[in-house]
């Protein structure tokens, strides 16, 4: 979908999350890089979106990941 970038941060993890979690390190990456953007910018509320949220066909990207998407959106709101 078109126009979902602007005014938004964009965040890319490589590889096949469909089944796989995030590794330690890249978990550990995003946290400080998260905590780093949110003093930053003062952002607060439910700011952790995924692709799926803004695109169905993308629904599946971070299935294997969605316990860590959830610890992090637990942490950050």
């Amino acid at each position: 979908m078109k126009g979902n970038n602007q005014g938004n941060i964009g965040i890319a993890f490589l590889g096949d999350y469909t089944e796989n979690p995030i590794s330690k390190r890249q978990f550990g990456a995003a946290r400080q890089l998260i905590g780093n953007l949110r003093q930053r910018y003062k952002l607060s509320g439910q700011f952790i979106k995924t692709h799926g949220q803004f695109n169905p066909d993308k629904h599946n990207e971070l299935q294997g990941a969605k316990h860590q998407v959830g610890m992090l959106r637990s942490e950050f709101k």
